[in-house]
């Protein structure tokens, strides 16, 4: 890698997430920018944070950390952001496999200090509806729920938090970003705080995104760049 190269800590959760964090790893790992990949074992039992461990023994930029208990997905996000030496950090779901070129393409999109994200996609390439969305305020959430939103293009004040008009090809401002995948400079993290670890599982992507936006920083989608996403392995676990 080359000394003026963006330095990318990948940090990535396992919570009995199965064997596709190991494809997830191996992609990670082979973008020129990643710098670390620092894995955070949420007290999985199916073995897969030790397999990579051995995997990678002798890879000086691999940490693999068990955490001895299942602390949540911010919590352990956190643990690993404490720890990252790059300026960007990737927080990549083990479910979400990269492209060769996916990282690069992500920070050219983040034009230096933003907070950025793909638009992730089944193994059919259906994208999954929480890559498009809006800020959940009070009313699009209850426009959602009550299934109001479904005329939003006639009325758009029923707009709900999921969008309904076209997926962008180019990078575009936006008010949230999937989890699964997200790409912003370690020093924005640290200056929010990281992610509050009062949110065990879901729902922390949101409250980070707003709270990112509230220090002015700004939010991209890259429509560009889209990432498979095998979606729900440590949900389900």
């Amino acid at each position: 890698m080359a000394s003026d190269s963006p330095r990318v800590s990948v940090l990535m959760v396992l919570a009995d997430s199965g064997d596709g964090a190991l494809d997830a790893a191996r992609r990670a790992l082979a973008a020129p920018e990643c710098s670390e990949l620092i894995v955070l074992d949420n007290a999985s039992r199916d073995g897969i944070a030790q397999r990579l461990a051995r995997e990678h023994a002798d890879v000086a930029r691999v940490r693999v950390l068990e955490l001895g208990a299942n602390l949540g997905f911010g919590a352990a996000m956190n643990r690993g952001a404490a720890v990252a030496q790059g300026d960007w950090l990737l927080l990549l779901n083990p479910d979400c496999l990269l492209a060769a070129d996916s990282m690069s393409r992500l920070l050219a999109a983040a034009q230096g200090e933003a907070l950025v994200g793909a638009i992730v996609c089944d193994a059919q390439g259906r994208p999954d509806a929480a890559a498009w969305r809006r800020a959940p305020t009070l009313r699009r959430v209850l426009c959602m729920m009550s299934g109001l939103a479904r005329f939003e293009s006639r009325w758009p004040a029923l707009a709900g938090v999921n969008r309904r008009d076209a997926l962008p090809d180019a990078t575009v401002s936006v008010e949230a970003l999937s989890g699964a995948l997200m790409l912003l400079p370690r020093a924005v993290f640290a200056r929010v705080g990281g992610f509050d670890a009062g949110y065990f599982l879901h729902f922390e992507d949101l409250d980070l995104c707003a709270r990112v936006r509230a220090t002015g920083t700004s939010l991209r989608l890259a429509g560009a760049v889209r990432v498979l996403h095998a979606k729900g392995g440590s949900s389900g676990g």
